[in-house]
C-alpha cells in the first residue's frame, strides 16, 4: 500500500492527439508548439528554480533544477523524427559523483500514439523496473493507465480519465489492475493555458495533457489513508496577453514565477 500511495503523490505532483490518425504514423504525434518559450520557473519563499533549453525545431531538450542558481539535476530529451524517445535524468548534489539516475524510454503504437513508458535504472545495468502502459479512445486521448512492477509482473496501479472539453474532468486511482477504487478526483479549469502541455517534456503522462490551466480540485479517498493539505483546493493566476500563466498560486500554499519568451 505505501508503494500505491507514493506513487498517487507522483501522480498529483507530478497525449493529446487530433482526431484524425496522423498522415504519417512513422513520424509520431506533433509536439505541441507555441509562439512562447518557457524560460525559467522560480519556486517562490524558496532557492529553487528551473531553467528550459529547446533544440532548432523548438522542442524541449534539456530541463535543469537548480538551487541557488547552482545545477543539481537535468533531463535531457531525445527525438527521433516528431517522435520524443527517451529521457534521461541526471544528477550533480554535493558529495556525489555526476551519473545518471534514470531512463526513460517511449514506445509508440502503429497510430503514433504513446503505448509504454519504461523505466530504467542505470545502476542496475539498465533494468528495466517499472512500465506505465497506455489507452486511448478513439479521439486519441489517453483514457486509461496501468503502472507495472516490471520485476514482479504485476500492475501495482491503474487509473481512469474522463475528458471534457480538452481538459480532464474527473479521474479515478484503482489498486492494482483495475482492484478497489482508491480515489476519485474531479477538476475545474480556467481560461488559462496549460505551460505543461505546451513545453511537452511528458508527452505520455495523461495528467500533463489538459489544454488549460486547473482552478480547483476536489478528492474523495475510499482508503482514509491520502493526506492532502487542502480539498477542496482553489488555485489562482495571473496570466499575460498570449493567456499564459506568468504566476500560479496552488491551494496548497505553493508559488511559481514563470518567465516566457515571447515574440
Amino acid at each position: 500500500m505505501n508503494k500505491i500511495l507514493l506513487l498517487i503523490v507522483f501522480s498529483v505532483l507530478f497525449l493529446f492527439a487530433c482526431k484524425h490518425e496522423p498522415e504519417s504514423p512513422s513520424e509520431g504525434p506533433e509536439i505541441p508548439q507555441a509562439g512562447c518559450k518557457l524560460q525559467k520557473k522560480i519556486l517562490k519563499n524558496s532557492n529553487q528554480s528551473y531553467t528550459y533549453e529547446y533544440d532548432s525545431e523548438g522542442r524541449i531538450s534539456k530541463y535543469t533544477e537548480l538551487w541557488n542558481d547552482v545545477p543539481r539535476t537535468w533531463n535531457v530529451f531525445h527525438y527521433s523524427g516528431k517522435r520524443m524517445v527517451s529521457r534521461e535524468s541526471w544528477s550533480d548534489y554535493p558529495n556525489s559523483t555526476l551519473k545518471m539516475e534514470r531512463l526513460d524510454t517511449l514506445i509508440y503504437n502503429d497510430k503514433g500514439l504513446i503505448s509504454e513508458k519504461r523505466v530504467l535504472i542505470p545502476k542496475d545495468n539498465l533494468s528495466v523496473k517499472t512500465i506505465y502502459q497506455y489507452v486511448y479512445n478513439s479521439d486519441g486521448l489517453p483514457v486509461e493507465s496501468r503502472v507495472v512492477d516490471a520485476v514482479a509482473n504485476e500492475t501495482i496501479l491503474s487509473h481512469k480519465y474522463f475528458w471534457e472539453n480538452g481538459n480532464i474532468a474527473g479521474k479515478e486511482d484503482y489498486a492494482g489492475d483495475f482492484g478497489d477504487l482508491m480515489h476519485e478526483w474531479v477538476y475545474e479549469y480556467g481560461t488559462g493555458l496549460n505551460p505543461e502541455k505546451i513545453v511537452a517534456m511528458y508527452p505520455e503522462h495523461p495528467d500533463y495533457q489538459s489544454e488549460n490551466l486547473e482552478k480547483a480540485m476536489n478528492a474523495t479517498d475510499y482508503t482514509g489513508l491520502l493526506d492532502l493539505l487542502c480539498n477542496p483546493c482553489f488555485h489562482n493566476y495571473d496570466l499575460n496577453e498570449q493567456d499564459l500563466p506568468t504566476r500560479i498560486h496552488y491551494g496548497w500554499g505553493k508559488e511559481i514565477e514563470l518567465i516566457w519568451d515571447c515574440p
